[in-house]
């Protein structure tokens, strides 16, 4: 069973970058161009996509609650 990734366009417009770079389709430098940071920066995220895949290129909060997100007691409480 294949596992769902819901990605943002602007993460799959970087994993079909780094995809191509990856099968040296690219070089780093015009990747970087293209994708609009620095050379460093597309090089630590190409080591991380190597590792983990297109889920490395999701934001790492995407899912979890916000940090002035109230409890579920504490909603509970103010709704009485």
């Amino acid at each position: 069973m294949r596992e769902v990734i819901t990605m943002t366009l602007k993460a799959q417009k970087r994993a079909k970058i780094l995809e191509m770079v990856k099968n040296k389709k690219i070089k780093q430098k015009d990747a970087a161009i293209i994708l609009g940071i620095c050379r460093r920066q597309l090089i630590r995220i190409f080591k991380e996509y190597l590792s983990k895949g297109d889920e490395a290129l999701n934001h790492k909060l995407i899912g979890k609650p916000g940090i002035t997100e109230f409890s579920s007691d504490i909603k509970e409480k103010l709704c009485r």
